[in-house]
Order: C-alpha cells, then structure tokens, then sequence
C-alpha cells in the first residue's frame, strides 16, 4: 500500500492492492480497491472485471451484472461472459440496453 500514498493516480496500484485482499478473503475491502482502480481509470476493463467477481464473491449477484455491463462498454468484442443468480450466461453487444 506504500505505492498508493506516492502515486493515488495509477489504477494498476488499486487493483494490485485489491487482488492481495481478495486472496485473503477480504472481499469488502478488495471491492473499495477495484472501485477505485475505476475511478482512477474509468476505461480499465479489468477493474470491472475484478469488481464482478468481488460482488460474486459476496453473493451480490445483481451487483456484480452490472458491472460486467459496464465493462463491456469497453470491450472491443461482441461476447462477454456475464454471472447471474450463479450461473453464466451470454450477451451480444447489439443488445439495447447494455
């Protein structure tokens, strides 16, 4: 964490932080690290790829779809794998309301 009180601006930081706490379980505090790996760097697709599992992981299910769809906004491909009620499914990107 000593990284993040000299450079507050680098996303890759925050996420590193976060994946250290998710490993150890911490899935509250990994959740506010992968946010603000977001804030930091609102385009970085990995950080809402690592704020979907954190929610899964909390069994936030609702929570961890909607931060895939946001993801996918910055995808550049038309499939991307979404987690709902624990199961998985598949979204195109021609749909609507993404």
């Amino acid at each position: 964490m000593a990284g993040l009180r000299v450079n507050q601006r680098n996303a890759k930081l925050y996420n590193n932080v976060g994946h250290s706490l998710e490993s150890q379980g911490r899935y509250l505090e990994a959740l506010k690290y992968f946010q603000d790996a977001i804030r930091v760097q609102p385009d970085d697709i990995g950080a809402y790829i690592n704020v979907g599992r954190t929610y899964h992981h909390l069994h936030m299910y609702e929570e961890a779809e909607k931060a895939f769809r946001q993801n996918h906004r910055y995808m550049h491909f038309t499939n991307i794998a979404l987690i709902q009620n624990r199961g998985l499914y598949s979204v195109t990107a021609s749909e609507k309301n993404i």
